[in-house]
């Protein structure tokens, strides 16, 4: 286990720290996203609904979605970094080639 921080804007991808990844800024990239808050007890309200959205977002966006373990697996390796309460943005991006944004290749979970 990460000891956690209390920063206020650590990003990771897949699990990651996000400065370990070749990508650009996360806040950049073309994906879907929801925000939600998490308190000391890990409760999120309304949980099963910011899933419905990123798996039907990300369907409509990038032609397809990650199953609701993945994207619970990358917030539970984020909140064991983190303090809580905390808000939380959780991102599904895709790797696309330059020249063929249409042509997902791949898709990533950015928290």
């Amino acid at each position: 286990m990460v000891a956690p921080l209390s920063t206020s804007a650590l990003h990771l991808l897949d699990g990651r720290p996000w400065s370990d990844s070749p990508w650009v800024d996360p806040l950049s990239l073309l994906g879907c996203y929801t925000s939600f808050a998490v308190d000391v007890a890990r409760a999120v309200v309304d949980l099963d609904g910011h899933l419905a959205r990123l798996r039907e977002d990300s369907a409509a966006l990038h032609g397809a979605a990650l199953a609701d373990r993945l994207v619970l697996d990358a917030v539970r390796r984020h909140l064991e970094r983190v303090v809580l309460p905390v808000r939380l943005r959780v991102a599904v991006l895709a790797r696309t080639p330059a020249l063929q944004p249409q042509d997902v290749r791949s898709l990533h979970i950015a928290t």
